[in-house]
């Protein structure tokens, strides 16, 4: 039968490699679908439990077929054909790793949720150590991480593109601010190396009260002002004690290539002259 794509939640998301994916997409397009999806129906679940980031709600849970179902939404179609199965929670969860641990090395963030699951249906973290070949300490940052991350990042798994140690930072913030670091760091074009610094920033400005997008963008900015100059000086200094201070000054004075190079990074070099001539005077 089929079944619309947006009624169906997702297990746990999961990262593909973007040739294979790409094909099969291209084989859905062309041919169709010829291995439908498996889904449970959890219609009797409670709506809390089934609730879409839109307000409506899940009526299946997705067993097996993600990259065929994400297919289906990015080409536009609205039904896939789908296998309705009845199977206990326990066993979506082998079925899962049946289908993708096998394939593929599973990311931090599809373990995290598999071991938050385990740690809901009252397994301990002792049995899930050994079943996941986690340490204990892996198995808490996880749940502690999924705890206190923004839905709206969990939702678009905009936090699975960062490392566990980053979105363990991430998180060390409220969900607004989560949001907000993310915002600026994909409208800046940031690359997640600098998260650290956006979280502490953040930080300092939630203490003020002020914390907003703007305020955040404006922090960056006399930050990498700062790192700017601060590059700038250092340069200079090499020069310095590379060169010695009378042919730094000299090439200063006489090279305009030099000069050029130096005012078109925004290097200050003024108190190095001044340096320079004290020490000859």
């Amino acid at each position: 039968m089929d079944i619309g794509t947006d009624d169906i939640k997702f297990f746990v998301r999961r990262s593909r490699a973007p040739g294979a994916y790409s094909r099969l997409k291209e084989s859905i397009k062309e041919l169709g679908l010829k291995q439908p999806i498996h889904v449970k129906d959890i219609s009797q679940w409670s709506p809390s439990d089934r609730r879409r980031s839109d307000g409506g709600l899940f009526k299946y849970e997705l067993i097996c077929g993600q990259g065929r179902l994400q297919a289906f939404r990015e080409l536009g179609w609205t039904r896939v054909p789908a296998i309705i199965v009845d199977v206990p929670e326990e066993e979506i969860v082998g079925r899962f790793l049946a289908e993708n641990v096998m394939r593929k090395k599973l990311s931090w963030f599809e373990k995290a949720n598999l071991v938050k699951r385990d740690v809901e249906s009252g397994m301990d973290i002792e049995s899930i150590r050994q079943k996941y070949f986690v340490t204990t300490g892996q198995a808490y940052k996880y749940l502690r991480i999924l705890r206190h991350a923004s839905d709206t990042l969990l939702g678009t798994a905009e936090i699975e593109k960062l490392s566990m140690n980053q979105a363990e930072e991430l998180t060390s913030v409220d969900a607004n601010a989560q949001e907000i670091v993310v915002e600026v760091m994909k409208e800046e074009r940031l690359d997640p190396g600098q998260i650290k610094s956006l979280v502490k920033a953040a930080k300092g400005l939630q203490k003020k009260g002020v914390l907003s997008k703007s305020a955040l963008t404006t922090s960056l900015h006399q930050i990498q002002a700062a790192l700017k100059e601060v590059r700038g000086k250092l340069k200079v200094i090499r020069l310095h004690w590379t060169l010695g201070p009378y042919n730094l000054r000299r090439l200063l004075n006489e090279n305009q290539r030099l000069t050029k190079g130096l005012d078109a990074q925004g290097v200050d070099y003024s108190d190095f002259m001044d340096t320079i001539s004290e020490e000859e005077n």
